[in-house]
């Protein structure tokens, strides 16, 4: 008795075949070989794709999802490294250092398991980032194609590759500060937050050599600096649709970047203008966010310590 459910099946009842029904391949008890039972299906399928069957059609896979599913559609890190290295003619661009940008953009973290490894962060995700294990057991993460032409990557990398400049002569005309200042306010769009502190210098040194804007910010850098956080002063964060921000500081932990504001202007209508629409970038891409303010300093080794265990970032206090 044969069976007429599934023809690639055994049959149910009786001594299984042993030779294809339509070419008479050996096909180790099927009833058609792997062949013949593939011609079978693409037959079906158009037959259903004309409305020749009731049954819905197959789902197409056009060369896109053979191109996806062949693993072309995402990156590795080598894979990345790999682009750029011809892209930018800089050999020296290896998968370690392609991980090591990644993390500082705040899109990968290391793994908190012994196995090392890296996973995604939400910042990450929200760029196509996936997480993935190999057979080792070590995680690790790809990215979407579209990630090669992200401007913050882009920008990291050519930086650098630049090859290094010549100080430039002291005899060359400079900019005035009023100069400066002028393009900074013309320039300005409100994310970085400098629009509204136009003439404000950063005339304050840290103990790492940072020059910052005010004396919170200068007691936010030494603490930063003293329990050997990893940050950066200012650096600018490339958002989606091409939106900029600069926040006052980013902090490299565990969980991925977590920045720091230091709202010490509050009550000017500028600045709170600014504030109002820094907040709102925080929130629209789900930023991590260490807010202090003025009456914060008096507690602030305290106050940190507790803010950063959040993130997984011990410190002495």
């Amino acid at each position: 008795m044969i069976c007429l459910i599934d023809c690639a099946r055994p049959y149910i009842i009786g001594m299984a075949p042993t030779t294809c029904a339509d070419c008479g391949v050996p096909t180790k008890g099927y009833a058609r070989c792997f062949a013949c039972n593939e011609k079978l299906k693409r037959a079906r399928d158009s037959a259903s794709a004309e409305g020749v069957s009731g049954r819905s059609p197959a789902p197409r896979r056009d060369g896109e999802y053979k191109f996806k599913s062949a693993g072309g559609g995402v990156k590795t890190a080598t894979a990345i490294a790999g682009h750029f290295s011809r892209e930018l003619s800089n050999r020296t661009i290896t998968p370690q250092k392609i991980n090591r940008v990644l993390e500082s953009l705040g899109w990968i973290a290391r793994s908190p398991y012994e196995s090392g490894g890296w996973e995604s962060t939400k910042a990450g995700l929200r760029i196509g980032a996936s997480n993935h294990t190999a057979q080792s057991g070590v995680p690790y993460v790809k990215f979407e194609e579209r990630v090669l032409r992200e401007p913050a990557l882009r920008r990291a990398l050519s930086e650098l590759s630049a090859p290094v400049q010549a100080t430039p002569n002291q005899t060359q005309a400079q900019p005035t500060n009023d100069v400066v200042e002028r393009r900074v306010e013309s320039e300005c769009r409100c994310a970085c937050g400098r629009c509204s502190i136009i003439g404000k210098t950063q005339k304050y040194k840290t103990r790492d050599g940072h020059y910052v804007r005010s004396r919170g910010e200068a007691l936010i850098d030494n603490f930063l600096y003293s329990t050997r956080v990893p940050h950066a002063y200012e650096l600018e964060v490339h958002l989606a649709e091409g939106k900029v921000m600069t926040p006052d500081f980013c902090c490299l932990t565990a969980k991925g970047n977590v920045y720091i504001e230091f709202w010490g202007l509050e009550g000017q209508p500028d600045y709170d203008l600014s504030t109002e629409y820094k907040k709102k970038l925080y929130d629209e891409f789900d930023l991590d966010r260490i807010d202090v303010y003025p009456e914060n300093l008096d507690d602030l080794d305290a106050y940190l310590s507790r803010k950063l265990a959040q993130y997984g970032v011990r410190t002495a206090y």
